[in-house]
């Protein structure tokens, strides 16, 4: 389910493994079959444009070669990727898509 927040709806896409049972039983790491996939779908209203946004540290932080692979994907069909360090980033390429906080 998204999100809704002003003029965009979002979603954090979980990548990583993810933790099954806890408290009973045993606890198992299970892999997200989505690899490369960004760390956040944003759809811009009022066109439904989607921004697909991949975070990484500003020091050191790099693509993986999957991840290289969906932006290309998204890239090759007319869509929009962003790979941004900061929420500063972040800000300012919404406002370039109209987009206010």
């Amino acid at each position: 389910m998204l999100r809704k927040q002003g003029k965009i709806a979002y979603r954090r896409i979980y990548t990583g493994p993810v933790v099954r049972g806890g408290g009973k039983g045993p606890v198992r790491f299970t892999k997200n079959p989505a690899a490369g996939m960004p760390d956040f779908v944003v759809v811009l209203a009022p066109n439904g444009k989607t921004l697909w946004c991949e975070t990484k540290r500003w020091k050191g932080g790099r693509q993986s070669p999957d991840q290289k692979r969906f932006q290309g994907d998204i890239e090759s069909v007319g869509g929009f990727y962003c790979l941004i360090s900061s929420l500063a980033e972040y800000v300012r390429i919404l406002s370039i898509w109209g987009v206010e906080p």
